[in-house]
């Protein structure tokens, strides 16, 4: 029902959402100030390019142990279009969508509407998206430019068939039967609206500000007799400096900024008897989060193919409750917490020639708890956890990257070591709902490997792989000891492998597999997630007559029908750890564009 997404470990705990790492569009975060991001409101139709920083690198943003991931939307062409799409395919998928771009004056845009349904492959699977992007951005001078984004998504409707145990797997049950007798589901809006100004001002002095509002509106029924009705609204901006100019003679990029943001939450969870309130209230408190953040970061070449880097940020994070529901058994839980960190990095790049570049950084990351996962406690209804920590990182990389001629490689080696690693639990004893608590020391090392090459004219294809080597040092909780034992939810082997053709013709062809390892999925490592290869294919062509551009295609996921767990639910008390993946499933579509020229 959601996308999970992980850098070297970080963010497997996230039941829903993306925790650990940084979301951002444009230069506006995605992120929330706890901490929390959403992927349902990120176009990637319109995307021109995605940058991932992986590890210390990425400390400069703040928050998030894993790294950052940033999209970047495409410019309007020069050339005014309007194009309408379709997709349709198994399992119920139907999409529908028209997109517009172009240059007018002074004024550049991009707006993208769609409308997405989708069964999906199980049982109470249903899935509806409204999604509204846009980017306009105006030139004022020939060195300032203010860019306007603006993005809107509803979901009316995200049934939740849950997690199963492997005995129900293997018996043909791919939806938790308690999931479909209380209707689980979610409805969610979420709207944003962003600015950005840049100006280049003197000479090699650049000026960036961004100020960013938003909702995002939750009421969602989970699959035992509660559920959860939120309104949020948050608000931040940023201003960042950088000179880019010699210094002493040397070449030298200097960039300091601040960031502020703050978030507003109305938090009520309620009874509910399938898919409907009752009038047992079980939460009402309002919650806050207040981040401010000041950072800085200087890129100096010293002597010739040498670069030495250096950074840090502060981050003062403040999250403050004020609860509502007090009663005899339920006592005032207002209160607050503030979590701060100081992240320093360095970095040093030596580059002897244009196609091998050798680095090596070290830096120390900071990441607070979500306000879900604050909230969620054990033994108490409201307030926040007095009893869970940040989580604090200490990241050292070593590797080598470059390109030549039609070849690209990159090979990274890592070692983290993580103090208070924020874990999910469930109790038994309890309706299934997740926890959080710390694990006193952790470990991740691992390996990255990447190669790229363009084999003939037209045929293109790139290989990545990852080793992770991540286990618990000093855990144990009333469960058990579990020092030594592996990180659930991290694979210890990941390939990816993908073939790419395209003719002058226009005709294309992309293959791509993934190759996952077994990996555990609690903490005891009693139980494990099998091991799977999925590969899928498709073709299409894009061809231009006169104004037109059609662009038909045709694809197969999972094209030899691999059974496998797509995600897996880390220590389910009730053993349901398994998410079944869908099928061999076949899609096409057909998008015809009409250029104003």
């Amino acid at each position: 029902r959601d996308t999970r997404l992980a850098i070297r470990g970080f963010g497997i705990r996230a039941p829903f959402g993306v925790r650990g790492v940084k979301i951002l569009v444009d230069g506006i975060p995605m992120t929330f100030p706890d901490g929390q991001a959403q992927l349902d409101m990120i176009d990637l139709r319109s995307a021109e390019r995605i940058e991932v920083i992986r590890g210390p690198a990425s400390s400069l943003y703040g928050n998030a142990s894993g790294g950052v991931v940033q999209v970047f939307t495409e410019d309007g062409p020069e050339i005014p279009f309007v194009e309408l799409y379709t997709v349709g395919g198994e399992y119920g998928l139907f999409k529908t969508g028209v997109k517009t771009g172009g240059q007018s004056g002074n004024l550049n845009y991009v707006l993208n509407v769609s409308r997405l349904e989708l069964d999906g492959h199980r049982e109470h699977s249903r899935y509806e998206n409204v999604l509204l992007n846009g980017k306009f951005r105006f030139e004022i001078s020939p060195t300032a430019d203010l860019t306007v984004l603006t993005n809107f998504v509803n979901l009316p409707r995200i049934d939740n068939p849950s997690s199963v145990t492997r005995e129900q797997w293997d018996q043909g049950i791919l939806t938790n039967p308690r999931a479909i007798a209380m209707d689980s589901h979610a409805a969610t809006t979420q709207g944003t609206v962003g600015l950005v100004f840049r100006k280049e001002f003197l000479e090699n002095h650049y000026l960036t500000v961004n100020f960013y509002d938003a909702y995002r509106d939750v009421v969602e029924y989970l699959p035992f007799p509660e559920a959860v009705d939120f309104d949020r609204w948050y608000i931040g901006g940023g201003l960042q400096y950088m000179y880019a100019a010699a210094v002493l003679g040397r070449p030298n990029r200097f960039t300091i900024g601040t960031d502020i943001q703050h978030q507003d939450d109305d938090r009520r969870n309620w009874e509910h008897e399938g898919g409907r309130f009752t009038d047992k209230i079980t939460v009402n408190e309002d919650e806050e989060v207040s981040n401010y953040a000041l950072y800085f970061r200087d890129e100096f070449s010293f002597i010739d193919k040498w670069e030495v880097t250096v950074g840090g940020r502060y981050d003062n994070v403040r999250f403050s409750a004020d609860d509502w529901l007090i009663t005899a058994d339920n006592p005032d839980d207002s209160g607050s917490r503030t979590m701060e960190e100081f992240s320093p990095m360095v970095g040093l790049r030596y580059s002897p020639y244009p196609w091998l570049n050798l680095y090596g950084n070290v830096a120390t990351a900071f990441e607070t708890p979500t306000t879900v996962e604050l909230v969620n406690r054990p033994t108490r209804a409201g307030g926040f956890n007095p009893n869970l920590n940040p989580m604090e990182s200490t990241q050292y990389e070593v590797g080598v990257k470059g390109f030549w001629e039609r070849f690209s490689y990159e090979a990274a080696l890592f070692f983290i070591r993580v103090e208070d690693e924020l874990i999910g639990f469930e109790l038994a004893e309890m309706p299934v709902r997740e926890f959080f608590r710390n694990a006193g020391r952790s470990q991740h090392n691992g390996l990255e490997l990447a190669f790229g090459a363009q084999v003939l004219p037209g045929l293109t294809t790139s290989v990545a792989y990852t080793f992770s080597d991540f286990e618990f040092r000093d855990y144990r909780t009333d469960a058990g000891v579990f020092d030594g034992n592996k990180i659930p939810g991290v694979p210890e082997n990941q390939l990816y492998w993908d073939l790419h053709y395209r003719h002058p013709s226009g005709f294309y062809g992309f293959l791509d597999l993934l190759y996952v390892d077994d990996m555990f999925v609690d903490d005891a490592n009693k139980y494990e997630n099998d091991a799977h290869t999925v590969v899928n294919l498709r073709l299409g062509v894009d061809r231009t007559y006169g104004h037109w551009r059609l662009s038909p295609f045709v694809g197969i996921n999972n094209l030899f029908d691999e059974e496998y767990s797509g995600s897996v639910v880390v220590n389910s008390a009730a053993l349901r750890f398994y998410e079944p993946a869908p099928g061999a499933n076949v899609y096409g579509g057909l998008s015809v564009a009409y250029l104003f020229f």
